[in-house]
């Protein structure tokens, strides 16, 4: 280890960096990749190490990889706080989803070619803005199809105060360029609205939703809530309870989701908050 702490630039038009620190950490980290390969016989020609030294730079590679996320972590930080200002998002959560950029961005990051915030800003970036735009996930559609939802409705609020009415699909159409089916469709889409746990009857039928027994689960009540969830949150919900095939973990999850552990967390509270209560609304056939 070096004998100072590299510093950390402050100012936020300028991303940190610690770019000794960082040679040093992607000399092992590059170490460790090449005897991770040798080890895993991806490597044909004949070597000079032995299996107990490869073993001890494939560890050396791995550790030196979470200790450059963790001295690059202030990138992250430095990415998200705009954006969680500039959409009042939590900065927290976009935090989490941002690390996971850089995460990828460490994992493909070529060091003869550029230097690593160069790199992985516009990586992280574009996982903090997908996060954003689909309200983390909330939305349950891809970032690519939220960004064009909310051209959509920004393409309509601008014609609304220009005609003083209500646009036709055909004029928004008009205005992004895009078929009218495809606009109708963007236009037709509703968010999926979450209920506050202290709305009117919220916990009414909550003791009914209880099993009498353990066996005695009323599986048609639980199918009617589980449909009044966004879709993601009831795929989710069906994985890790294993309603669909095997339990899963949340960081399974999470890598088909394409988010961090903590977000699929956090939506599953929200689920199990909705499926455990309920309303009169929500448990009608």
């Amino acid at each position: 280890m070096p004998d100072s702490t590299p510093t950390v630039v402050a100012d936020l038009d300028t991303p940190p960096t610690h770019a000794t620190e960082n040679d040093r950490l992607l000399r092992l980290i590059e170490a460790g990749t090449i005897a991770e390969a040798a080890l895993r016989g991806w490597f044909t020609g004949s070597r000079a190490a032995t299996t107990a030294e490869l073993d001890t730079l494939a560890a050396d590679g791995r550790r030196a990889r979470a200790q450059f996320a963790e001295l690059n972590a202030p990138l992250v930080t430095w990415v998200a706080r705009p954006i969680a200002r500039s959409t009042g998002h939590d900065l927290d959560e976009l935090v989490q989803e941002g690390a996971i950029g850089l995460l990828e961005a460490i994992d493909r990051f070529d060091p003869t070619r550029s230097r690593f915030a160069t790199y992985a800003v516009p990586r992280i970036r574009m996982r903090v803005w997908d996060a954003a735009v689909t309200s983390l996930g909330s939305l349950g559609m891809s970032p690519r199809r939220a960004r064009e939802w909310r051209r959509a409705r920004a393409a309509s609020a601008r014609l609304t105060m220009t005609l003083a009415r209500r646009p036709l699909a055909e004029e928004v159409a008009g205005e992004l360029g895009e078929s009218v089916s495809v606009v109708r469709t963007l236009l037709a889409f509703a968010p999926p609205v979450t209920l506050a746990p202290d709305a009117a009857g919220w916990r009414l039928l909550a003791a009914e939703a209880e099993p009498e027994a353990s066996d005695g689960v009323d599986r048609a009540a639980v199918r009617r809530l589980l449909r009044r969830l966004v879709d993601t949150d009831r795929w989710i919900v069906s994985q890790l309870y294993g309603l669909d095939g095997p339990a899963r973990s949340h960081a399974e999850v999470a890598g088909d989701l394409g988010c961090s552990p903590s977000t699929v967390r956090r939506r599953e509270r929200q689920a199990l908050e909705l499926l455990r209560a309920g309303t009169d609304d929500l448990l009608a056939a």
